[in-house]
């Protein structure tokens, strides 16, 4: 570059999490010694992951010395360099450990109620879905920092069920130390990619990112499984609607049903890419539906005549039976 160039980086004991050069045409953000990059020009931003670009989007302009923009991927950078450190140390030893078996993810929605637990699968619930009864889990998420939604998993559990407890910047939200010493739980790191300007959908490798989350804890978890690549990935009770919740948990909903909806398209594209093995498979999908591989239970069909009705209008076929496809 022939224009002045400005330099700063931030760091920890020492070392280097992020840097960044300005210069009058552009500003080159670096994190975690050079890991991920982002380009920032007057006309477009780039994401390059190990010198290779794996984003790219045209902007209509950009204030290239907007102090916010730089304190904001400074915060992203120390998110990142935790994530690295925590995630390390957790992820490493799940990375393929369920290829050829099943997962189900169950969540809470009221489509749950018409779940029977698939007897080889391996279940992983989030929050409260376990008070379903409706499997003893394997694995459970959970980042509400709400003593319900971790008093009782144990009786739910199976022996040896792994918990996995969220860390989040907010003290409002972030689980207690004593909760995840009780339960010799894993932590892990989430965030919200927008608030940062983060533009990876799903961490590429978990080992070192942080898990993005934008609404709900069935983000985490999914990222989670599809890392573990199972055969196939059973999504039970992810309504993503306002409808409350399945009949054994109770309690309203109030989502934006449109955004959540969309980070579940944005998991099934990033997931073709990296994760071309794993099947991702709705049963009873409701705001889902269409975004992966459908399938339902008899009793869904029957208590929700018009989905039948509407299968039938959209595509000309019946609907896909979960019984059929096991």
């Amino acid at each position: 570059m022939t224009t002045t160039e400005k330099r700063a980086a931030r760091k920890i004991f020492g070392i280097t999490i992020c840097s960044y050069t300005e210069t009058k045409d552009e500003i080159n953000l670096y994190w975690l010694g050079g890991l991920f990059r982002k380009r920032l020009s007057s006309d477009a931003v780039r994401i390059y992951f190990f010198g290779i670009r794996i984003y790219w989007a045209h902007i209509v302009s950009i204030d290239l010395t907007n102090s916010e923009v730089v304190e904001k991927q400074s915060q992203l950078c120390q998110i990142c360099a935790l994530a690295a450190k925590v995630h390390g140390e957790v992820f490493p030893k799940y990375r393929r450990c369920n290829k050829g078996k099943d997962i189900v993810l169950m969540a809470s929605g009221p489509s749950l109620d018409h779940y029977t637990a698939l007897p080889d699968a391996l279940h992983l619930g989030v929050n409260y879905s376990f008070l379903s009864g409706k499997a003893k889990l394997d694995y459970h998420f959970c980042q509400d920092n709400v003593e319900r939604c971790y008093a009782q998993v144990r009786e739910f559990s199976k022996d040896g069920c792994e918990y996995f407890m969220g860390y989040h910047n907010s003290a409002m939200i972030c689980i207690p130390n004593c909760a995840v010493d009780s339960f010799h739980a894993k932590r892990y790191v989430f965030y919200d990619p927008r608030a940062y300007g983060a533009y990876w959908l799903i961490a590429p490798n978990i080992e070192c990112m942080p898990l993005s989350c934008r609404s709900t804890v069935a983000l985490p978890a999914a990222q989670f499984a599809l890392w573990t690549e199972p055969h196939r990935l059973f999504l039970v009770g992810c309504d993503c609607s306002n409808d409350g919740h399945a009949a054994q948990i109770g309690g309203a909903t109030e989502i934006n049903v449109p955004s959540v909806i969309q980070e579940w398209y944005d998991l099934a594209e990033n997931a073709r890419i990296l994760y071309p093995n794993t099947e991702i498979i709705s049963i009873n999908p409701v705001g889902l539906r269409g975004v992966f591989k459908d399938v339902y239970t008899q009793s869904f069909l029957e208590a929700n005549p018009q989905t039948v009705q509407q299968i039938k209008q959209l595509s000309s076929q019946e609907p896909v039976l979960l019984d059929d496809i096991l």
